[in-house]
């Protein structure tokens, strides 16, 4: 009869994929698993599935298993366990339990993440432990001594520091981003939560000011002349594509996985929802609709017809109509297009997807004051559910932007956005 627990090893860390693998049994002993980095006992404790940490180390690892199993061996044996022996046959905890508990409790986290969020957020996230692990590991001098979960404010404020004077992986003369610390620190104080440890109850409590600053956004959008040049120096296929990040500011995946029955032809609006056949959803599961204009609809209307699609095609799929499984494909193949287009029309400014995103905020929010009668701008609540965002502090930038234009420079970007969208229009009918 089977036992009902398993050795097991984890494997992978350090920018490589973690692996859990069976640590094989040959020649009536165990053998140690090549590049593995912890090992654990899997199976059912007090009723719930799980795995118990047995250490980093090999042969201390094995003696920590054997001596957990043997209960359960006797018990699939036939023979009676009294509760005595099976509680002396646990183990006496090694001394870096703590930190063992800590990495098992990142493991079962993370592999939370890389179930219920998105591929990026999971990327975000186990940076940000690989960072919390080596900190633990190696605590700098000045870091006060500390035991898991017993964590306090000067711990943290030594974290901080590390993080703002590690190394970059790919160059290591160059420090850490303050938004790459600021991620970094997100991340771990995102798995604190979870282990239900709040900064702002130690004594003295981890307060607001004390998190890492990042500098104010400035948002950068692409000028009308910009625009038109990306368009003029891509295929008809990529040119109607910008046509749609520029309009309707989608994020990359959201645009990835559009089809054409989220597209509302009559009414002109464009719906952000759930592809459970791709097994995707919107940042946050948030659906949304926003306004697109009916120029830009007749033309991926046609394109659907010229194709012979229906309306569960994806709009831009990857290749053959297959859809995009990785976010790194995403990245990869649209920005590519991107740089292409760009270094083809001889632009020298800052090129990337998700600056047609700030470009459709800000038309948004602009308006267009040289109409007869003249159109005002949105409101940043209005905005706000456009583009799927929840704080409106991101929106404020982008109007405080507006508002320190000068009143000439106002009128003039106006106009040439006004001018934009009819030359827009032409050279997406002249493409087909």
């Amino acid at each position: 009869m089977k036992a009902k627990i398993t050795f097991v090893a984890r494997t992978g860390g350090g920018g490589k994929p973690r692996k859990w693998v069976q640590v094989p049994f040959k020649n009536k002993k165990y053998q140690p698993v090549p590049g593995a980095t912890a090992y654990y006992a899997r199976g059912t404790f007090d009723g719930k599935q799980g795995r118990k940490p047995c250490g980093s180390d090999f042969e201390t690892a094995v003696v920590f298993f054997l001596n957990l199993q043997r209960p359960y061996v006797l018990k699939a044996a036939g023979v009676e366990v009294p509760e005595a022996l099976a509680k002396a046959a646990e183990p006496e905890p090694e001394k870096d339990e703590p930190a063992q508990n800590m990495v098992a409790q990142i493991d079962a986290w993370m592999m939370f993440i890389q179930k219920n969020r998105e591929l990026a957020t999971y990327n975000r996230h186990r940076n940000g432990m690989d960072d919390w692990k080596n900190f633990c590991a190696n605590p700098p001098a000045d870091c006060p001594a500390f035991t898991w979960p017993n964590l306090n404010k000067e711990v943290l404020l030594a974290y901080l520091r590390y993080l703002k004077t590690r190394k970059k992986k790919n160059d290591k003369k160059a420090v850490l981003a303050k938004s790459s610390v600021h991620t970094a620190f997100v991340s771990a104080a995102t798995f604190w939560k979870h282990c239900n440890i709040r900064p702002l109850t130690f004594q003295p409590p981890f307060k607001k000011e004390d998190w890492p600053k990042l500098d104010e956004p400035n948002p950068e959008a692409y000028e009308p002349e910009e625009f038109l040049a990306l368009c003029n120096a891509s295929n008809p296929s990529d040119a109607l594509m910008w046509d749609c990040f520029q309009a309707n500011g989608m994020r990359k995946s959201e645009m990835a996985h559009a089809i054409y029955s989220d597209l509302d032809f009559k009414k002109g609006f464009w719906h952000v929802k759930r592809k459970p056949q791709f097994s995707w959803k919107p940042k946050r599961d948030k659906e949304r609709v926003f306004p697109v204009p009916f120029w830009l609809l007749d033309k991926l209307k046609t394109r659907m017809v010229n194709a012979g699609r229906t309306g569960k095609n994806l709009i831009f799929p990857k290749r053959r109509g297959m859809a995009f499984t990785k976010a790194e494909e995403i990245d990869k193949s649209i920005l590519h297009r991107l740089k292409t287009a760009a270094k083809k029309a001889g632009l020298d400014c800052h090129v990337d997807v998700h600056k047609f995103r700030a470009t459709a905020i800000t038309v948004w929010l602009e308006g267009n004051p040289l109409a007869n009668p003249p159109e005002p701008g949105l409101d940043v609540y209005r905005v706000m559910e456009y583009v799927g965002h929840e704080n409106p502090d991101t929106i404020l930038h982008y109007r405080a932007k507006l508002d320190a234009r000068s009143k000439t420079a106002h009128q003039a970007a106006t106009r040439l956005v006004k001018d934009l969208r009819g030359q827009a229009s032409k050279l997406a009918v002249a493409a087909d």
